[in-house]
């Protein structure tokens, strides 16, 4: 790409991380006003959400302009040892995550199945198996930056890809298939062709609606003669149950499809009244992203999110979330719940500058480069943790080794 198309290519990039993040994090919370259909008045919310996501989104605006400026990218390190063996690395965890995926389905624990197997999977058998759909798709866009698939390997390697991704609906998460599709879209978007916005636009409602069917699914297809799906009792007086009949007016498919968003606004809110009342988490939340791999019974970081939000539950007993599941907190509550507005700055304007100094790596060496992909993958996994927040052990760790594999890795002459 010559210099004059590159430089209109970046001034009108959609995925640029001034662009998409901004604008996933204000469409995901301005839909949870739009689309409320009365669900909040069930939980008596009486918390302004907007000043901490004010305070959020300047945050991480700030984190991008300034290293933006700045043009920082990504250092490099001559290990040539390690770089040769990067490779070979991600075959290995591609193979222990197939048989680790293999076992799960030979022992029966096909997440899909219902909502009571989903939630009590091998954690060490889903934690690896992981790794299959991770290196399958690294692998795939790094052969093809590195020119190594003629056109009957690509078609081979594509339908890996897409035989990974069924397997995958077996397992009832949706959130490794968002990060396949979402990751593959950014690659395709740098490394083949610029997809022109409206069908951006396009694509993303119908992954948007498809992933919230598929989540709609999963709930009306459970198994209520097991105990763990069974719904807790709750004491409606009559206002409870004018809230509810407001709610109920509304088609139950698009209370199933505007769900997220709702659901996302109600929790800021639920944290926020927590806060108020009990103080900040002071590091507990993120301090159990790690805990959790002790040995003994640890606390995860969306459980705390769950104990905080269901201990504001009205006398109705209405909980936010249902005993045995756990709270995404977005990625706006997640901060504020440990640190308030102090921590809430200082993480958007860290997940800023980290998406703004790859997006210079980028620039740096060419969109048909190693760097396109890890972008693609940190932008997925931050847009992703809008909703859910950036808690998962398993994807920092997946961060941490594309970093780390850009950082030894030896760039082609720029594209």
């Amino acid at each position: 790409m010559n210099t004059s198309k590159q430089t209109k290519f970046l001034n009108s990039d959609f995925f640029a991380p001034y662009i998409f993040f901004p604008f996933v994090f204000l469409i995901y919370f301005l839909a949870g006003y739009l689309f409320n259909f009365g669900r909040t008045h069930i939980f008596y919310l009486n918390q302004n959400n907007i000043p901490v996501l004010i305070v959020g989104f300047v945050a991480y605006f700030i984190g991008v302009l300034v290293f933006t400026k700045l043009n920082w990218s990504v250092p490099r390190l001559n290990l040539k040892f390690i770089n040769n063996r990067m490779v070979v690395f991600i075959y290995l965890l591609g193979i222990i995550g197939l048989i680790s995926f293999l076992i799960m389905i030979f022992t029966g624990q096909i997440g899909i199945a219902d909502e009571s197997v989903r939630r009590h999977l091998d954690p060490r058998l889903n934690f690896l198996s992981s790794f299959l759909w991770f290196s399958v798709l690294v692998l795939f866009f790094y052969n093809i930056v590195n020119g190594k698939l003629t056109k009957r390997s690509f078609i081979i390697n594509l339908a890996i890809l897409g035989v990974v991704f069924v397997l995958f609906i077996l397992s009832g998460y949706r959130t490794p298939l968002i990060i396949m599709v979402l990751t593959s879209l950014l690659c395709f978007h740098y490394i083949y062709k610029r997809i022109p916005l409206k069908w951006i636009m396009v694509l993303f409602i119908l992954m948007s609606v498809t992933l919230s069917v598929f989540g709609y699914l999963r709930t009306v297809t459970e198994d209520k003669t097991e105990e763990f799906n069974q719904e807790a009792e709750v004491n409606l007086d009559e206002e409870d149950k004018e809230h509810v009949k407001e709610v109920k007016k509304t088609p139950e498919f698009v209370l199933a499809i505007t769900a997220e968003f709702v659901n996302g606004r109600i929790v800021l809110s639920r944290i926020l009244e927590y806060t108020e009342e009990h103080g900040y988490m002071n590091g507990e939340v993120h301090k159990s992203i790690f805990s959790t791999i002790l040995p003994g019974e640890q606390i995860s970081p969306r459980m705390h999110i769950t104990n905080m939000v269901n201990s504001l539950t009205k006398d109705n007993g209405v909980p936010v979330t249902r005993e045995g599941r756990t709270t995404v907190p977005t990625i706006v509550g997640q901060f504020y719940a440990d640190g308030g507005y102090i921590l809430l700055a200082i993480g958007l304007f860290i997940v800023g500058a980290i998406l703004a100094i790859l997006y210079n790596d980028v620039k740096k060496y060419g969109f048909k480069s190693y760097s396109s992909i890890v972008y693609s993958f940190f932008t997925t996994i931050f847009v992703l943790g809008i909703h859910t927040g950036i808690l998962d052990l398993l994807f920092l760790l997946m961060l941490a080794f594309l970093l780390f594999t850009l950082i030894i890795y030896k760039p082609k002459t720029r594209n």
